[in-house]
């Protein structure tokens, strides 16, 4: 999965996507969501969750997230995963 994001301002409109390939490189599926009013992080942790629902309704079993965004992968990947994962849940509107 690469994602990208387009904003105008930080914080401003602003909408994210990305698309799935194979492990050939050949594409998927892809996807995009306007997001009214964000800051880049937002928008990034956005585009993240839209492509991994998208993963689960395809019942992709593996999948490796390709991202520009030092701050997501940290969040995704520090030592206190477990939270760093409830926060990200929460911050996009987990129930």
């Amino acid at each position: 999965m690469t994602t990208v994001i387009s904003a105008l301002g930080c914080p401003g409109l602003a909408e994210g996507g990305g698309l799935l390939r194979n492990h050939h490189g050949r594409w998927i599926k892809g996807f995009c969501r306007a997001i009214r009013w964000a800051n880049s992080l937002h928008v990034k942790l956005w585009a993240v969750r839209n492509g991994l629902s998208l993963c689960i309704q395809l019942q992709m079993p593996e999948i490796e997230i390709e991202l520009d965004a030092k701050s997501v992968v940290h969040l995704l990947n520090r030592n206190s995963a477990f939270l760093a994962n409830y926060a990200l849940w929460l911050m996009i509107g987990g129930t």
